[in-house]
């Protein structure tokens, strides 16, 4: 899938620009603040209704004005041309796809991927278990179709679970219906989360094994003994549970481990290195759901030669030069270290508009 057109409105100091981009790699070239990623933010928008930068819908909206507008014509792998239009104001959401009206916003995001990456991303490797399960959540959504329902049964078995707990109620009995829906959804979903992140870790090592010699494993980590079924570790730890009043462990307390020799990567890389990993990984992340779903999704990369050095740079770019995905990249300056012009474009962003870059 690739945009053919866009057209964005009233996005934070973007006040009507539109965009014929190319379906390979577009560089969006600009100082900061002119607008760069307000073009990125707009397009998340179109695929998630909501903004990467903010939660706050009226620090998207551009000044004095009630609504937002992304609008944009797609050519879909399994639907031909496509147009599709978000609107989007105060407590209020508007999403078209083909004219029809789309009630919930996973329907566009499914019908619409993107595949995102900013300085904020380097957290799947330093930052926290529940921000790498964020991700992980996010991504199987995409590419297992079962993934969603299962995990809303597990989460309101959980919930469930942890009101007795926090009630103190010492009835084993009225648990047990609670953890068996528990054990069924975090089996499924364990089984499908590890699939997953097998079939990551073969395309991530596609992608990275001439740049990094060691090959990273990435792997689901539970906080249970395993092979032991969930349902043991559920009954052992309930007089714990009860004591603190919360369930300690469970599908919904797993984490990514992201390792090199059983180091965690945030302990053996450089900034730069993660940052490339990372772009790596959602690289492959991207293939794996174009593989799993038969769409393309769009990626967005914000800012993507900070941190890097010239050589991890080039290694990037032409490593999405080789990918059959329409790429969106910002930066202040260009780096062109392409001789085949027909697989980029260029455009200057300058406070809130939008052109054709020319090179001087």
């Amino acid at each position: 899938m690739y945009m053919e057109w866009l057209q964005i409105k009233q996005v934070r100091n973007l006040e009507s620009v539109q965009l014929s981009p190319g379906p390979r790699l577009n560089f969006l070239i600009g100082k900061n603040a002119s607008g760069k990623t307000a073009i990125l933010e707009a397009i998340f928008l179109l695929s998630r209704g909501r903004s990467f930068r903010t939660p706050k819908i009226q620090d998207v909206i551009q000044h004095n004005q009630k609504t937002l507008l992304v609008y944009a014509r797609l050519q879909h792998e399994q639907e031909g041309g496509v147009s599709t239009a978000l609107e989007k104001g105060y407590g209020q959401t508007s999403i078209r796809y083909n004219g029809n009206k789309v009630s919930v916003v996973s329907e566009q995001s499914r019908g619409v991927p993107v595949v995102l990456v900013t300085q904020d991303s380097q957290t799947l490797v330093t930052g926290s278990p529940k921000e790498r399960r964020h991700w992980l959540d996010w991504a199987m959504f995409h590419v297992e179709q079962g993934y969603l329902e299962n995990w809303k049964v597990y989460m309101r078995a959980l919930r469930q679970r942890n009101v007795l707990l926090k009630k103190g109620i010492n009835q084993r009995e009225l648990y047990r219906a609670w953890e068996q829906a528990m054990v069924e959804s975090g089996g499924y979903l364990t089984r499908t989360r590890q699939r997953f992140l097998n079939e990551l870790l073969e395309a991530v090592w596609l992608l990275s094994k001439e740049i990094f010699s060691e090959q990273t494993m990435i792997r689901l980590s539970t906080d249970w003994p395993e092979p032991r079924p969930e349902s043991d570790i559920y009954a052992e730890t309930w007089d714990t549970d009860l004591k603190s009043g919360y369930t300690h462990v469970g599908s919904h307390n797993v984490d990514v481990k992201i390792q090199l020799k059983n180091k965690n990567m945030s302990e053996t890389y450089s900034r730069g290195q993660i940052k490339l990993f990372v772009c790596l990984l959602m690289m492959a992340q991207a293939k794996v759901l174009a593989d799993r779903t038969g769409i393309k999704p769009i990626v967005l990369i914000d800012d993507y030669m900070a941190e890097l050095d010239n050589d991890a740079c080039k290694y990037l770019l032409m490593s999405l030069a080789s990918s059959p995905f329409q790429v969106f990249l910002s930066n202040t300056e260009p780096q062109n270290c392409f001789k085949n012009k027909e697989i980029y474009k260029m455009f200057h962003v300058e406070r809130g508009e939008i052109s054709d870059y020319q090179n001087t």
